[in-house]
């Protein structure tokens, strides 16, 4: 049976806002399989009987509002991986966060996680980290696969443009650093506590938000409290994939304040590194997994039940960043190169793609 009889959903199939999703999936057709759509199997019985493996991302995810249609969507994921087994399929589950990141009714997100654990035949991770957030039992399903990079998937990049070769600081005679948060803006990014960060070094640094928020409340309150800033612009807005490598071509560095408590593997981190970028971030499995050595970038842990310390740590960790810039302007510049190399060398995509087919037939 060649690789084309073979039929294998992988879920979600495609999406507008992740760029990971068609990367992987472009990444495993090119090893000669078809996929197809979680809804597509659904949709026609003896379509789901031929399905010999489930590839399911996100899956403990309960995003609805109410509790009811929580409860609701949570029975039938659950009957859903039952009847997979049932029907002799294989089940294979990316774990990308530590918890779910909303918060909401985490019990029952508990419940689903440790269903789906206990279920899966193979449990991907992206960082070595993740493993151990599995129980011992389950733990031999985990299979360690690097996340891939974005290098070149966006349109535009910049970096063929000679001005940019450079670096902002270094051309940047009021000496002002400029980080770039870039992303979906949500509570656990701790958006909040990097605007009192940056007010706290109005005459270092340049802070800019770009992102859609999570409503138009939370909008609303970051409008604020950013009102007498001066050096932080908040572009609340999704960013199209059209403007997403100027974006960060215009910026020193990218920050990322994560919540550890739910944070594990950032595909932003490996789109600043995509992009020539160094990152300020909290040691998250992503981060761990990176050898000393060729960490070019600013980490730091802290006490998530303390957000006063977060603060501080983070705070100290922008003084290392200006003092190096002190010492040598061009820091951020070699360590963004630094991490594209590492990057290139240890993420590449085809591998990637290559290693999660062969687990589509053993």
């Amino acid at each position: 049976m060649s690789t084309t009889d073979i039929k294998i959903v992988f879920d979600p199939l495609d999406s507008a806002e992740n760029k990971y999703v068609p990367i992987i999936v472009s990444e495993i057709k090119k090893n000669g399989i078809t996929l197809i759509s979680l809804s597509e199997a659904l949709s026609k019985y003896k379509l789901f009987r031929q399905v010999s493996c489930f590839h399911l991302n996100w899956f403990e995810n309960l995003d609805e509002k109410s509790a009811l249609k929580q409860w609701v969507l949570f029975g039938k994921k659950i009957l859903l991986l039952i009847l997979i087994k049932m029907h002799g399929a294989k089940v294979i589950w990316t774990m990308h966060n530590r918890t779910p990141h909303n918060k909401n009714h985490r019990f029952l997100k508990k419940w689903l996680r440790n269903f789906i654990v206990w279920i899966a035949d193979v449990i991907v991770i992206h960082s070595n980290e993740s493993a151990k957030l599995i129980n011992k039992r389950q733990r031999m399903k985990a299979l360690y696969i690097p996340h891939p990079n974005y290098i070149d998937a966006y349109p535009a990049f910049c970096y063929k443009d000679s001005t940019l070769k450079k670096g902002r600081y270094a051309r940047n005679e009021s000496k002002t650093v400029k980080l770039l948060f870039l992303g979906a803006i949500r509570p656990y990014k701790n958006i909040e506590l990097l605007i009192s960060m940056a007010s706290a070094f109005m005459n270092r640094l340049e802070l800019k938000i770009v992102g859609e928020p999570i409503s138009g409340e939370y909008r609303l309150k970051l409008q604020s409290k950013i009102r007498d800033a001066k050096n932080i612009i908040l572009e609340t807005r999704f960013l199209p994939d059209s403007e997403i490598s100027r974006e960060i071509a215009q910026c020193d560095a990218m920050i990322m304040p994560y919540d550890l408590e739910s944070s594990l593997n950032s595909g932003t981190v490996y789109l600043a590194f995509s992009h020539k970028k160094t990152v300020i971030c909290p040691l998250i499995g992503s981060i761990m997994d990176i050898p000393i050595g060729d960490r070019k970038l600013y980490t730091y842990t802290y006490d998530n039940n303390a957000k006063s310390d977060h603060f501080k740590k983070l705070s100290s960790t922008l003084e290392e960043l200006l003092n190096d810039l002190d010492k040598n302007p061009g820091t951020l510049e070699e360590y963004g190169n630094s991490m594209f190399s590492y990057l290139a060398v240890n993420h590449k995509n085809d591998v990637i793609g290559s290693k999660l087919s062969q687990i589509y037939f053993t």
